[in-house]
C-alpha cells in the first residue's frame, strides 16, 4: 500500500489543514510495518466496495405492496476535504440516487456532507457523532413506525 495523492481528485493546496492531513496519512498509513502488514495481507478490499444501486434495488418487482416495501436505511457520511475519496463526486452520486428514490416517492438514502473537514474526522469528532447518532435513531424511528403500520 503507497499512500498517492490523486492530484486530478485533490489538486495541490497550501492548506496547513490539508498538508497535515497528508502528511498524517503518509507517514502512518503507508510507512508503519503492522498497518502496512494488516493492509496489504488481511484486509480484504474486494468485500470493501458497496454501491448504492445495489442496495436501492433491492425490493421486490411488486412496489404496491407495502410488504415488499425497502426497509433498509442508508447514511452517507462525507468529509469535504477528505483526502483518500473524492467527496464531491461521492456527493453527486449519492444526489444522483437520492433523486432517483424520489421520484419513486421513496425516503431510505440520506446524505451527510461535512464541510471543512478531512478524512475520518467525522468519525473522530464527538460534535459529528452526536449528529450521525441522531441521523441513525432518526432512521431506526423510522422503521419502527413501517414495521407496526405493516403488523396491524
Amino acid at each position: 500500500f503507497i499512500y498517492k495523492r490523486n492530484e486530478t481528485h485533490h489538486p495541490p493546496t497550501t492548506s496547513l489543514i490539508r498538508y497535515y492531513s497528508d502528511m498524517v496519512i503518509q507517514c502512518l498509513a503507508s510507512s508503519e510495518l503492522f498497518i502496512q502488514h494488516y493492509i496489504r495481507r488481511h484486509f480484504s478490499w474486494y468485500n470493501s466496495e458497496l454501491w448504492l444501486e445495489d442496495i436501492l434495488t433491492t425490493t421486490t418487482d411488486d412496489q404496491s405492496s407495502s410488504e415488499n416495501q425497502n426497509t433498509i436505511q442508508i447514511l452517507v457520511a462525507l468529509s469535504e476535504n477528505d483526502t483518500i475519496v473524492c467527496a464531491s463526486k461521492a456527493k453527486r452520486e449519492v444526489q444522483y440516487w437520492q433523486q432517483q428514490q424520489q421520484r419513486k416517492n421513496e425516503n431510505n438514502l440520506q446524505l451527510k456532507y461535512y464541510e471543512n473537514v478531512s478524512h475520518g474526522h467525522c468519525c473522530a469528532d464527538p460534535r459529528y457523532w452526536k449528529d450521525i447518532y441522531a441521523t441513525m435513531m432518526q432512521q431506526e424511528k423510522e422503521l419502527l413506525l413501517q414495521h407496526n403500520r405493516r403488523t396491524k
